[in-house]
C-alpha cells in the first residue's frame, strides 16, 4: 500500500522520523490473534475462507496476501506498543484496525490490532491498564 510510503515520508519531511527507527514487524501469530478473535474468525481467515457477507462487511477481498498484511499490522501494533514501553513513544504506520469486531471484519478492518496489542501486553504483565483514545477523522 503506497500510502504507508507516503506517510512515512511525510513523517521525515517533518524531522518526525528517520528511516534508522524503524522496524519490521512478525506477523501476529495464531495465539495472539485468538487473545481478541474468536477462534473461528481467525481460522476463516488464515485459511481463505470467507462467505461473502462476511467479504461485504468487511469490504476487502480475502486473499493470503490481505491475510499477511493483517497478520503482519497486528504484529507491528504489538511491536510499537513494546518499543513505546521501552523508549516512550513508538508508532504503527499500518495500525488501527480498531473497526474488527471479535468474530468478523468490518471496515477494512480484519483484526483490531489495537485490542490484541492491548490483551497482549496485559496477559505478559507488562503493564496492568491501557488507556486507548480513538482520535481517527471519518470523512461522510
Amino acid at each position: 500500500m503506497p500510502k504507508f510510503a507516503h506517510l512515512f515520508a511525510r513523517l521525515e519531511r517533518l524531522g518526525l522520523a528517520e528511516p534508522r527507527h524503524c522496524r519490521e514487524p512478525v506477523p501476529a501469530p495464531r495465539g495472539w490473534l485468538e487473545l481478541a478473535h474468536d477462534p473461528q474468525w481467525v481460522s476463516a481467515v488464515l485459511e481463505q475462507r470467507l462467505d461473502r457477507e462476511a467479504i461485504r462487511r468487511l469490504g476487502l477481498p480475502m486473499t493470503r496476501e490481505i491475510a499477511l498484511r493483517s497478520q503482519a499490522a497486528v504484529g507491528g501494533t504489538v511491536l510499537a506498543a513494546r518499543l513505546a514501553l521501552e523508549h516512550g513513544f513508538a508508532c504503527n504506520l499500518a495500525g488501527g484496525s480498531h473497526h474488527a469486531f471479535a468474530d468478523a471484519g468490518t471496515g477494512f478492518c480484519v483484526f483490531n490490532d489495537v485490542a490484541v496489542a492491548s490483551r497482549l501486553l496485559i496477559a505478559e504483565n507488562s503493564v496492568k491498564r491501557i488507556l486507548i483514545i480513538d482520535l481517527d477523522v471519518h470523512q461522510g
